[in-house]
């Protein structure tokens, strides 16, 4: 139904806004002995960050000191947290929930986990799947046979009540807007 279709829309928008809202604006960085606070958009390759409790990771890198318990649920979908120590792989939007760790930068902005998850999940929303293709091309000609038969059948019996229940019964809406509504879904 429509309702249903507009529902998985704005459930899908909301979880790519929680996806965006994963990147942190500032990230503390040591450089030439002090730290600094920097936007978190100017990291760049070989940066050492550091993350403390509470704090989202910038950018994907590897652990160089320190350990912590990282959440790492809105990427993989792991709920229980994971320890991370030195020589460990830690992504973008992944929280720390103790511990201080500092991580050397191997991949910032698009090129991160996550950015390259919102790329995905920007591609499949804006290509069609080949179901929904199927779906168009099939209501294509059903849709004129069913109005073709409908005016055959009031035509015939000169009854408009049978001739609109030709319509209601043969009427595609289920698979015209489950399809579209589905890939939706299956997107968020």
């Amino acid at each position: 139904t429509p309702s249903s279709l507009a529902w998985a829309t704005s459930s899908t928008r909301a979880g790519i806004s929680a996806l965006l809202r994963m990147r942190p604006a500032i990230a503390h960085v040591r450089r030439h002995g002090a730290e600094l606070a920097v936007p978190a958009a100017d990291l760049a390759v070989g940066d050492l960050v550091i993350v403390r409790l509470g704090e989202v990771v910038p950018a994907d890198g590897r652990i160089e000191s320190g350990t912590a318990a990282v959440d790492e649920r809105a990427l993989t979908g792991e709920s229980i947290p994971v320890d991370k120590g030195p020589g460990d792989a830690v992504c973008e939007g992944s929280l720390s929930l103790d511990g201080v760790i500092e991580l050397r930068v191997e991949r910032v902005g698009a090129d991160t986990a996550l950015g390259r998850m919102l790329y995905l999940i920007e591609q499949a929303a804006a290509t069609r799947a080949p179901i929904q293709r199927l779906a168009d091309r099939w209501a294509s000609w059903f849709v004129p046979i069913v109005l073709l038969v409908a005016a055959v059948v009031g035509w015939r019996t000169g009854d408009l009540v049978r001739a609109v229940s030709v319509l209601v019964v043969a009427c595609p809406c289920a698979l015209v807007l489950a399809t579209p509504t589905a890939v939706v879904a299956a997107i968020g």
